[in-house]
């Protein structure tokens, strides 16, 4: 009698140690998954913009719509002076269009007429000055280039360039770069300096 006593005094202590490690690994369980959930949520909240953004190493923090244009030409000791000239982007722009022009000095000489128009329809408007210089091109057109580079680095840039007497005594050069349409008209002035202008103007 007493063994049997014994025995189940036994089988009741091991029942309520399990049932206490049961409850113990259901506690846990369930404070993990709590603790889970709310890190899932404090990382949702942080990507509405509460929080700081990232920027990885070696990714650039310029903005989309390009580079300072006046800083450019500074770095480059290029000066502004205004112009009536017109530009064959402004005409395939339209009306109304808001065109930068100038002509850009250096050593008090002209070495660029720059013209630069920006906005959301510029992929329309490149596509538009293409189709008017094809009715321009004389017989005299040489060195035409049409292409778009692409690098690690920067954006995709596409690229226009030709000389054609009958359109500019001086080759024209066009660069589409995010939401910026160019045209530069390069002077014998401005030709050592081509290479550093277009490499700036296509970050």
């Amino acid at each position: 009698m007493r063994a049997t006593l014994s025995s189940l005094f036994v089988l009741s202590l091991i029942g309520v140690a399990l049932a206490g490690s049961d409850f113990l690994f259901k506690e846990r369980t369930t404070t993990a998954a709590s603790t889970t959930s709310g890190d899932i949520t404090s990382s949702a909240s942080s990507n509405i913009g509460t929080a700081p953004s990232i920027i990885k190493k070696g990714s650039s923090t310029q903005k989309t719509s390009g580079v300072q244009i006046d800083s450019v030409f500074q770095s480059l000791q290029l000066i502004e002076k205004e112009t009536n000239e017109q530009s064959l982007i402004e005409q395939a722009a339209g009306a109304g269009a808001s065109v930068k022009k100038v002509v850009l000095l250096r050593n008090n000489d002209r070495a660029y007429f720059f013209a630069m128009i920006q906005g959301a329809t510029v992929k329309k408007t490149f596509a538009t000055l293409k189709q008017q210089l094809q009715e321009l091109f004389s017989a005299n057109l040489k060195e035409l280039k049409d292409q778009t580079i692409t690098s690690e680095t920067g954006p995709p840039v596409d690229m226009l360039s030709f000389i054609d007497p009958a359109i500019s005594k001086e080759p024209l050069l066009f660069l589409r770069v995010r939401d910026r349409l160019y045209e530069l008209r390069v002077a014998g002035n401005g030709q050592e300096l081509l290479d550093a202008l277009v490499r700036e103007l296509s970050k």
